[in-house]
This record gives structure tokens, sequence and C-alpha cells, in this order.
């Protein structure tokens, strides 16, 4: 008879471990708080080291060594039954599928391809978020960020194009930007605003007087661009982002320079997910829907 710990206990710990918190596992299951910490008090007993330590400088929640090989053990543990069974499971049965993505990656970009996966994949139940919630378990998820080794290159869909845009109203204003740079709508990423016009500048060979105005910083590209729409001011933005706009003459683009963003889009599975037939199925789908992008 194989000696194994209580599988309710494993599956608490990979989903405590995963967000670091017991909080957050007690939201995902469904249970109290109470019982997360019983379920893994369980999992210590039977393994006879402690899983969990918390920092001393805050207080906060992290695995030990031990714990983190454990982790990866029943992560990838659980990965395979997953895989295995999914092959039984009846082909015409409604497989959740559950991915995160920017808010202006899938209103602008993703939200047009969806149909062209539900048409190949009628057997998943799609879920899209543009917000992280606690209480959710991501299979797929896709990262706005700087191009960098951090990340591998199979991982990047594709790196932002920039362009300069406005409405037909500032069309006239924008021949002389320069003068106009408190109508400049930047785009805020990790508290600070992206290097968008900065970019575009250098590459169209455009100096900016010293102390000139800053413009307006806003939360996101799909807020920066829905303002330059309504006329409040010029945008450099992703043109995959603003193409339908461009061709509905929503918006102008105002100089014809396009220039190569620093940042783009990736693609990242959690490690218990890797494998799964759904997620592979996704990834390999949105791969070739890239493709197109300009």
């Amino acid at each position: 008879m194989r000696q194994l710990p209580s599988l309710n206990a494993v599956r608490v710990f990979e989903v405590a471990g995963t967000h670091l918190s017991f909080t957050a596992a007690a939201n995902i299951l469904n249970v109290t708080q109470g019982a997360v910490s019983k379920q893994i008090k369980q999992l210590e007993e039977y393994l006879g080291v402690p899983l969990f330590k918390r920092t001393s400088t805050r207080g906060l929640l992290e695995l030990t060594p031990i714990g983190e090989q454990v982790l990866d053990t029943i992560s990838r543990s659980l990965s395979e039954v997953e895989k295995g069974l999914e092959v039984i499971r009846n082909p015409n049965l409604q497989q959740r599928l559950v991915v995160l993505a920017p808010p202006t990656f899938t209103s602008r970009w993703l939200s047009a391809h969806l149909v062209n996966f539900a048409k190949a994949f009628p057997q998943y139940d799609l879920q899209i978020y543009s917000k992280r919630e606690q209480s959710t378990l991501y299979d797929i998820e896709i990262l706005f960020d700087e191009v960098s080794e951090f990340y591998a290159k199979d991982n990047l869909l594709f790196k932002e194009k920039y362009v300069a845009v406005c409405n037909q109203d500032l069309v006239t204003e924008s021949m002389n930007i320069e003068a106009h740079t408190h109508k400049m709508l930047h785009i805020r990423h990790h508290g600070h605003n992206l290097p968008a016009w900065k970019d575009w500048l250098e590459s169209a060979n455009i100096q900016l007087t010293e102390g000139h105005r800053k413009g307006i910083s806003m939360s996101t590209q799909e807020q920066v661009i829905n303002t330059a729409i309504a006329g409040g001011g010029f945008a450099v933005v992703d043109l995959n982002m603003v193409y339908h706009s461009l061709k509905k003459q929503e918006l102008i683009q105002f100089h014809p320079l396009q220039c190569r963003s620093r940042y783009g889009y990736f693609i990242h599975v959690p490690t218990p997910k890797v494998g799964t037939s759904k997620v592979e199925a996704f990834v390999s789908w949105l791969k070739e829907e890239c493709l197109s992008v300009s």
C-alpha cells in the first residue's frame, strides 16, 4: 500500500505555496484560513520538517528550502496527473481555460482574434481576466514588460511598434508638437511613465526645450488611446492597438515614423499548467495569430 500524505493537504500546500499566503489559499479553495493551517501542519508532521517560515523584517510568508523542493515535486506530479486524466476525459466535455491578459491587449487586439480560437476549440470554456484576482488560478498569463534576457525568446509574442497619433482636430497643432507638450499623453507602468515619447522623439530627431510642460499621465494604453480619440491630446502608442481606430479614421497618424519599442508582450504558463493539452492548444494558437502582427 502506498505511503502517501493526505491528498487534500497536498492540494492545499500547492495553492498556499504558490501564492505564499494562507489567506489567498483559503479564498481560492473556499475554506477557512484555520482549515488551511491545519492541512499544512498535517503535511509538515508527515514530512517531519517545516515548509514555511516568516521573514524577520516584514513578517511575510516564505517557503523553506525543503518547502521549495516539496512544492516543485508536488506541482510537477499534479501536472502529470492532470495531463494523464485529460487524455481520458470526454473530448467534447467543456474544460475551463482561464487567461490573464493586460486590458489594452485584451480589448484592442485579443478580442478581435478570439472568435478564431472559439471556432477551432469549442471544447474549452474560455475565461479572460484583465485584472489579477486572488481567488483565481490562471492557466496562462500574458505579460507586458521590457524585452530582456529575463524572458525566454520563445515566450515573446511581439514587440510594440510606436506611432504618433491624434484626432483630426489636432492635426494642425501636431505639426509643431514642441509647442504643445502639455497635450502629450503618457502611459504609466510600474509607477513611471513608459519611454514611448522619449524613444519616438529621439527617432524623429525632435528635441524639446528644457522645462517643457509634461502633459497627462494615465494608467493604461487604453485610456490614452480613448483620450486621444476624444481630442484630449497626442499619443505615442502601439500600432497594433490602434490599427482599427486608424482604419476608421478615429485617429490620424500625424507623422510617418514608426519605431520599434523596447517593450513587448510575453506569454507565461505557471509551472503546474505546463504541458496540459488546453494550455498547449491556446499557446500554439496565440503564437500563430501573432505571426500576422506588424
